[in-house]
């Protein structure tokens, strides 16, 4: 079992990896075709805007050692995490351990559910999202209450693994990438750019502070992760092989860039790699939640007006029988 509770410690600890939900794989998988029209295609990073659904992320082969032969190439593409899995495992154990409050758990599970303006235009993105946030809330406040309930530590395990497991396939929280490059990044936080859809509250902030909105620029996402995750970095430093740069990404030497799987190497590179763009405006410290805020309410008035659309047409529909 991934997550499992130690009687010599008495702490809930890693035990293994967690793998993919298979409808998750499916469907992130699908929808990347998706988000190739004309409208959000802007918004991908080359390898996702490259991305062909038919064709597998990797080399498939069937047989085994001489006998092996290849039956379809792969696009050298892999599911990649935005937040690593293996740092939302420690995350959950963090909380069973007592080293974070249920507020902050509930802050870094938000950040996993992320809506963008490309999951508004492919609204089955919008409503899976959200379907699997409320799942996650319901497992999360299942743990809470583990304690009141008399559970033992195996089955708090248990309960944790599954919080674990619905967190580490949320759809907002993978994207396609490089696989190469995402193999590298390990535990590190998975950067993602800014590429022309602006949020409208942290571009106004931006535009206070009189900021070049031009200049390569984190994600919204990524940078709400880099201020709600950072001191989970702190407590779990990333191992100095991966070179680490502000303590949540993995850079290269001598260099200091740090790397990117939504970007493909460059010619004769093994790994995609990028100067430390900045932080979005406005995502740090409160303004950070403001726009978290508006984010979910505007989404959600998308949300009501598409659910309004479908049942006016469906009455027009009735009525005209």
């Amino acid at each position: 079992m991934p997550i499992v509770y130690n009687r010599s410690t008495r702490r809930f600890e890693v035990h293994d990896r967690i793998g993919f939900d298979r409808d998750t794989a499916k469907f992130v998988d699908k929808t990347t075709g998706y988000l190739q029209n004309p409208v959000t295609r802007g918004a991908l990073g080359p390898v996702e805007g490259a991305y062909d659904p038919a064709t597998p992320h990797q080399d498939e082969y069937s047989g085994r050692g001489r006998a092996r032969v290849l039956v379809k190439s792969g696009q050298g593409t892999m599911r990649a995490h935005h937040i690593a899995d293996s740092q939302i495992q420690q995350m959950v154990c963090d909380y069973m351990n007592n080293n974070i409050t249920l507020l902050t758990l509930l802050d870094r599970l938000g950040v996993l559910y992320l809506t963008s303006w490309v999951d508004v235009v492919v609204t089955t993105r919008l409503f899976y999202i959200w379907r699997q946030w409320a799942e996650s809330m319901m497992k999360t406040f299942g743990i809470a209450l583990a304690n009141l309930r008399g559970l033992t530590p195996d089955d708090q395990a248990k309960l944790a693994t599954k919080l674990a497991a619905a967190l580490s396939s949320s759809i907002s929280n993978l994207r396609v990438g490089d696989q190469p490059t995402d193999s590298q990044l390990s535990q590190a936080i998975a950067p993602r750019l800014q590429r022309g859809q602006w949020d409208l509250i942290g571009a106004f902030v931006g535009w206070l502070s009189a900021q070049d909105l031009v200049q390569p620029t984190l994600s919204v996402e990524t940078s709400l992760a880099v201020a709600v995750w950072g001191n989970h970095f702190v407590l779990h430093p990333l191992a100095a092989t991966l070179h680490p740069v502000n303590n949540v990404f993995a850079g290269t030497l001598p260099t200091g860039q740090i790397l990117i799987s939504e970007e493909r190497p460059a010619t004769g590179a093994r790994v995609a790699t990028i100067a430390p763009p900045r932080l979005y405006p406005g995502t740090q410290g409160s303004t950070g939640y403001v726009i978290r805020a508006t984010r979910a309410t505007m989404h959600l008035g998308v949300v009501v007006a598409i659910l309004y659309l479908l049942y006016a047409t469906g009455i027009a529909i009735v009525s005209s029988l």
